[in-house]
C-alpha cells in the first residue's frame, strides 16, 4: 500500500481514516471495534475530548524549549507520579525503549560506583525494546537473531525458577529487570513469590529492582501501577504507552539511591518531558486519578475476564487457557490454530481488532480502559462468530 516506507510492520490491507472512543473508521467507511487499544496506548480512547482539550490549549502557548530551562507541566507531572508511587523523582523520555535504555543506563552506574558491578539478569521471554541494549536485556530469540554480538554483561535465565536465580546472582550482579506479565512474551503472569523473593534477594544483596511497567503501568492491570500487587517497592520502574494515550512519552520512576547518582550530562532525551507531552500526561493522570476510574476498570475486568471463561468454554478444542490481570489478558489457542488467519477473519470479516503476542498461539486482549458492559457483549459476539468462522472453514 506504501511502497516507500520500510517495510518492518505486518500491516492489515486497512487504512483508519479516523477513531473515536473504542472504535476506528477506515477510509472505506467500516467501523471497528478496537480491543488492542493501539496495543496498551490509547487506554483513555481514541479522540479523548479532554486530551484534546488539553493538547490545543498548549499548542497555543508553548511546544517545546528543551531541558536548558525550567517547565512547570514537567514539574506537575513529576509531583503526581511521585505523589502516588514509591518514587522520588522522575527521568523523562519519549518511549518505553528510551525508558529501559535510562534504567539500564542507571544501574550500571550505580554498580561502577560500587564495586564496579554491572551484570544484569532478566528474563526468557521477557521484552524490553529494540535497541541493542534492550534486546540483550530481553528473552525473545527472534528479536535478537539477527544482531550479533549482542552487548555483554546480560544473562537471560528462566523466570519463576528463584534457585537459579540465586545461581545466577554473582558479586557482579548490579540489578534484575523484570516484567510482571511478560506481555509480548504470552502474556505470562509472574508467579507472586517468586517476584516477592526477587524483591528480597534485591534487598539482602543491594542489588537494584528494575521492573518494566511499560505495558502494565497506568492502570491496566487494575492498580495504578502493577507493583502494588505484589508487595514490593522497586527501584526503577520504566513507563510508557498509555502515559500518553497515543502521544510519545516515557520515564523512569526512581528512588534516591539513583537519584542522588544523576548529574547534568549523565543521561538525556531531546524530547523528554517537553511542554506538549506533559500537557498530555497531566491530564491522562488527572483523569486516572479519580475516584470513580479504577471502579470502573475492576468491574469491567471482571466482566471481560468472565465472558472469556465462558468463550472458552464453548470452544474447548479451540481454547487452551485465558491468561493475564485486569485489562492485560490473554486467549492462548491450542496448535491447531493458525492465529494469523482468525485474526484475519476477527477484522476484515468481524470488524473485530486484536493484536497478537510473540508467543505462537496467543492473542492479546488490551481494550481501552473506557470500556463499558455493551462494549464487551459486543467484543463477545464478534470474537465469538470470527472462531466460528474459522471452525468451518478447517
Amino acid at each position: 500500500m506504501y511502497n516507500n516506507i520500510v517495510d518492518i510492520y505486518n500491516r492489515y490491507p486497512v487504512e483508519v481514516s479516523h477513531a473515536q472512543g473504542i472504535y476506528l473508521y477506515t477510509s472505506t467507511g467500516n467501523k471497528i471495534l478496537d480491543f488492542s487499544s493501539g496495543i496498551s496506548v490509547v487506554s483513555l480512547g481514541h479522540n479523548n475530548q479532554e486530551l484534546n482539550s488539553a493538547l490545543i490549549q498548549q499548542t497555543n502557548k508553548i511546544w517545546y524549549s528543551s531541558n536548558v530551562v525550567h517547565n512547570s507541566i514537567q514539574n506537575r507531572v513529576a509531583d503526581l507520579l511521585t505523589k502516588h508511587t514509591f518514587a522520588d523523582n522522575v527521568f523523562f523520555c519519549s518511549s518505553g525503549l528510551e525508558a529501559n535504555e535510562a534504567a539500564i543506563k542507571f544501574a550500571r552506574k550505580y554498580g561502577m560506583q560500587n564495586d564496579q558491578r554491572y551484570e544484569i539478569i532478566s528474563f526468557d521471554n521477557s521484552f524490553h525494546g529494540r535497541s541493542m541494549a534492550c534486546i540483550s536485556a530481553s528473552g525473545l530469540g527472534h528479536v535478537k537473531k539477527d544482531y550479533p554480538p549482542l552487548l555483554p554483561g546480560f544473562k537471560v535465565i528462566p523466570v519463576n525458577d528463584f534457585e537459579l536465580l540465586s545461581r545466577t546472582i554473582t558479586n557482579n550482579t548490579v540489578a534484575i529487570m523484570v516484567e510482571a506479565i511478560q506481555s509480548e512474551g504470552g502474556i505470562n503472569v509472574i508467579e507472586t513469590e517468586f517476584l516477592y523473593r526477587i524483591y528480597q534477594i534485591c534487598q539482602e544483596k543491594d542489588i537494584l529492582l528494575i521492573l518494566d511497567e511499560v505495558q502494565t503501568g497506568f492502570c491496566r492491570t487494575g492498580t495504578l501501577f502493577i507493583y502494588e500487587q505484589f508487595n514490593i517497592i522497586p527501584d526503577i520502574i520504566t513507563i510508557a504507552k498509555a502515559m500518553g494515550n497515543g502521544f510519545p512519552v516515557g520515564g523512569c520512576l526512581v528512588n534516591k539511591k539513583i537519584a542522588n547518582l544523576l548529574s547534568p550530562g549523565c543521561h538525556g532525551s531531546t524530547y523528554g518531558g517537553n511542554q506538549l507531552a506533559m500537557s498530555v500526561t497531566a491530564k491522562v493522570l488527572e483523569i486516572m486519578l479519580r475516584d470513580s476510574f479504577l471502579i470502573n476498570v475492576n468491574n469491567m475486568s471482571k466482566i471481560l475476564h468472565k465472558r472469556l471463561l465462558s468463550i472458552r468454554n464453548h470452544h474447548p478444542k479451540f481454547i487452551k487457557n485465558i491468561k493475564g490481570l485486569g485489562m492485560l489478558l490473554g486467549i492462548e489457542f491450542t496448535d491447531t490454530v493458525k492465529i494469523t488467519s482468525l485474526l484475519d477473519i476477527l477484522l476484515l470479516e468481524c470488524n473485530l481488532l486484536l493484536t497478537k503476542t510473540a508467543h505462537p498461539n496467543t492473542i492479546r486482549i488490551t481494550p481501552s480502559l473506557i470500556i463499558n458492559a455493551s462494549h464487551i457483549d459486543e467484543f463477545a459476539i464478534s470474537l465469538e462468530k470470527g472462531i466460528n468462522i474459522y471452525q468451518n472453514r478447517m
